[in-house]
């Protein structure tokens, strides 16, 4: 978790593909990290107070989580 530039806070929530997450689901698109309505696998940004911003990427998406800022990553712990 960092604060950028802008005051936002920048969390990299990981996923690390644990064995049992896709079990009898092949289909690599639906995985936790290609999902929209799940955290894993994803960057997110927050106000300072916990708020999402209103310019957040899928702020007002249907289907779409609004505090992802990026999303589909494996390993993001090791993000600057």
């Amino acid at each position: 978790m960092i604060f950028g530039r802008d005051g936002m806070i920048y969390m990299s929530v990981g996923y690390g593909d644990p064995p049992q997450a896709n079990q009898g689901n092949p289909d690599p698109e639906h995985m936790p990290p290609q999902d929209p309505m799940n955290l894993a696998g994803k960057t997110l940004r927050l106000k300072d107070d916990g708020t999402v911003p209103s310019d957040n990427p899928f702020v007002g998406r249907a289907g779409y989580r609004p505090e992802l800022y990026t999303m589909g990553h494996r390993k993001s712990s090791a993000s600057r």
